[in-house]
């Protein structure tokens, strides 16, 4: 039986962790481990990319209490277990940066590197509107829980993603508590200031074709943290690490040398 902080919190390993530590995949809302596997293929030589399936997601059990405090916790406790050490390179995707930043702020210098791919700096109406009580439930069937539902709204999200990208096929696997609990949990954060304090080599990524909230809150990123460079992913949507794998890797890996810094 597994026993400890991070039990109940599958974690994923791609690559090879033989030589230091390994960088670590944070997915975002919806997702789980996979969402990092076009990094695959990119991945230096000797490098490992452990990513976990967040507590409700995928393989891993709910977390003790539907906190955003305590999904760090055991994701930290899970990372650790799993070989991560300290100075550690993150990429987290969506709501997965806020997670990366969340065990930032509760683990000072976990990671080194940070890689905040498309974080929404607030939670925009069209996520709200799921968390409403009664309308919330079933508008979020209509659009994520039915094949129909997905097929539409994939449909609809056309000009904030590459042609060919699935945005809700992910959804297909997920039970409706455990995204609707994620959803409720960031509703309660308060914005970047949350995360203030947050030290590290932080780099966001955009993509060309995002939401308009996530480049609103760009500014609100650069005065809550020490932000290096932010870099806009040229075709790509709110999916970046899909649709711009290799960008993501080196700034993962490497320096950002050739890469187009956003505004």
């Amino acid at each position: 039986m597994a026993v400890g902080p991070g039990a109940g919190v599958h974690v994923h390993r791609f690559g090879s962790v033989a030589d230091g530590s390994p960088a670590v995949g944070l997915h975002g809302w919806g997702g789980t481990h996979e969402t990092f596997a076009p990094l695959v293929p990119h991945l230096p030589v000797h490098r490992g990319l452990v990513c976990p399936d967040l507590p409700g997601y995928g393989r891993s059990d709910e977390p003790a209490a539907w906190a955003w405090e305590a999904v760090a916790r055991a994701t930290h406790a899970a990372l650790v277990e799993a070989g991560v050490r300290e100075g550690a390179e993150v990429v987290g995707s969506c709501s997965g940066a806020l997670l990366a930043l969340e065990i930032g702020r509760l683990r000072p210098g976990f990671f080194g590197r940070l890689v905040l791919v498309d974080p929404f700096a607030w939670m925009p109406w069209y996520f709200r509107l799921f968390t409403w009580p009664l309308l919330g439930p079933v508008a979020y069937w209509t659009a994520f829980e039915n094949p129909v539902g997905r097929w539409i709204t994939n449909g609809a999200l056309a000009q904030r993603r590459a042609a060919g990208t699935d945005m809700t096929g992910s959804f297909a696997e997920q039970r409706s508590g455990t995204t609707l609990a994620y959803l409720r949990m960031l509703r309660r954060l308060q914005g970047p200031a949350h995360f203030r304090g947050v030290a590290g080599d932080i780099v966001i990524v955009h993509g060309e074709r995002t939401f308009s909230a996530v480049r609103a809150g760009l500014d609100a990123w650069r005065r809550a943290l020490p932000v290096r460079v932010v870099v806009e992913a040229p075709g790509a949507g709110h999916l970046p690490i899909m649709e711009a794998p290799s960008l993501l890797s080196s700034l993962l890996w490497e320096e950002t040398a050739g890469v187009r810094a956003g505004s």
